[in-house]
């Protein structure tokens, strides 16, 4: 359970993750999954409930990332560049936190997403479920365009495919606080 003192800072990490990658290649939607991430979230609890998001960062390993196509896969590991960078990497900057204090809570966060190499602002926003097995619940969903990573197949690849310059994530992370 969460401490109930008045004030309390808690580290947690991230003990289950479900992460959906989607877009759409000649009107023809693809999927990429894993279940692969860690990280880690500094909370700050007031009186038992949630007051404040003070860190977030999460990583994901490239070579997690999975569609039903294995041709697909080796081809999107190289437009992300996995070789030399083989993780996707976001760092939380700025957290607002807001909630009615009855456990369910939204964080809106401005922070650095880094993918093949290259950093770019990114926004999230994150619905948290505070549960009652004192662990977190963190659902939200954002789009990347793949221009501004600089994701590319060999050209005549794009071509052939059509693909869609947004990404949309889709992710569900729980977290649990180090040390339980």
């Amino acid at each position: 359970m969460l401490q109930s003192l008045a004030a309390t800072s808690q580290t947690f990490h991230v003990s289950k993750a479900d992460i959906s990658v989607t877009g759409t290649a000649r009107e023809k939607s693809w999927s990429m999954k894993t279940n692969t991430a860690q990280g880690s979230a500094n909370l700050l609890f007031k009186d038992g409930k949630l007051a404040q998001v003070r860190s977030l960062n999460l990583s994901i390993p490239v070579g997690e990332l999975k569609s039903d196509n294995p041709r697909m896969d080796a081809r999107a590991y190289k437009g992300l560049k996995m070789y030399p960078y083989d993780r996707i990497r976001f760092a939380g900057k700025t957290m607002k936190l807001s909630g009615s204090g009855t456990g369910s809570y939204r964080l809106f966060t401005e922070g650095n997403l880094q993918i093949a190499g290259i950093t770019q602002v990114a926004i999230l926003l994150v619905d948290i479920q505070v549960n009652n097995d004192g662990t977190l619940t963190g659902r939200g969903t954002t789009e990347i365009k793949r221009s501004d990573f600089d994701i590319r197949l060999l050209a005549a690849e794009e071509a052939v495919m059509s693909l869609s310059d947004v990404i949309r994530v889709d992710f569900q992370l729980t977290l649990s606080r180090i040390g339980n």
